[in-house]
């Protein structure tokens, strides 16, 4: 789909009138976003940067990344609403109006462990995240990265620029331990109730025979495992990140209305570190 049948459709959707209605009145808007955004900017002045006090008896860290307008939003001149105001703070505008059509500002915000705006790149991202990660998988524990978000947020980017570092952290971490650490990757490919062992989709392609679904069972300590999954030992970085374009470049995709080639599924990249004893790192783009 081009841009500009892109743009056709945009102008075409439920809330197109709406956005037509908003737009007639940007200058009003933005200043108003404007003002909210010196105000929240001066209520933190005394407050120290990282002014959110992450729980620390929490096993989960809440992430938010906002995404840059796409081309067509800016084409047709749509202008931001959804600002990280803080490290770890996000706020969302909505611009509406009252009863008697006059404009109003909706203004919500949400508390979160780390927040990136639209300017924040992956090494940036990663370097907030993946070390912790890393880390404890090394210590004997199971991470996981898990991505959340509308159609075209921009989870794939995310997720492939997190695994890219994470790929050269992991062996970076092997190097300092004389080699003693050995890694294995696997990936699967959750479609509605079928699950699909991705690097055995290429072994079954090469061989001209469908690839058969998976199956999770649990073992005899409780576990959830994935019975008859490919697990291939990762020699090298560019190894692994062969691996994962490979394993991606099966996955279902279609066009939709803002991307051309959206996933339709859920992906599984599962990286394993065994050192001593069996030790899983879990990553879920």
């Amino acid at each position: 789909m081009d841009k500009n049948e892109r743009k056709e459709l945009m102008s075409k959707s439920n809330i197109s009138k709406k956005v037509e209605k908003v737009l007639e009145f940007e200058e009003d808007f933005q200043n108003r976003i404007r003002k909210q955004l010196e105000n929240i900017a001066k209520d933190k002045t005394n407050v120290e940067d990282g002014d959110r006090v992450k729980d620390e008896s929490s096993d989960m860290v809440v992430c938010v990344r906002i995404r840059p307008r796409h081309q067509e939003e800016i084409d047709l001149e749509y202008f931001n609403v959804v600002y990280s105001n803080s490290k770890n703070e996000v706020t969302v505008f909505d611009p509406a109006f009252d009863v008697r059509g006059k404009v109003k500002l909706v203004t919500s915000n949400f508390g979160v462990d780390h927040a990136f705006g639209p300017e924040k790149e992956n090494a940036e991202v990663y370097s907030t995240l993946g070390p912790e990660v890393v880390d404890l998988s090394l210590q004997g524990g199971i991470c996981s990265l898990l991505s959340y978000g509308q159609t075209g947020a921009g989870k794939t980017y995310t997720m492939n620029g997190m695994l890219e570092f994470l790929a050269q952290d992991l062996f970076d971490r092997q190097q300092q331990c004389k080699g003693k650490i050995n890694l294995y990757f696997s990936c699967f490919e959750i479609l509605g109730d079928c699950l699909t062992d991705l690097l055995k989709t290429e072994l079954a392609e090469n061989d001209g025979k469908p690839a058969k679904s998976l199956e999770i069972l649990e073992d005899k300590f409780g576990k959830m495992q994935v019975k008859g999954a490919v697990e291939i030992l990762i020699d090298t970085p560019d190894h692994l990140k062969n691996m994962i374009a490979t394993a991606a470049g099966y996955r279902k995709t279609t066009t939709t209305f803002k991307n051309d080639r959206s996933s339709r599924s859920h992906a599984v990249y599962r990286i394993r570190n065994r050192y001593k004893r069996s030790r899983s790192l879990y990553l879920a783009p």
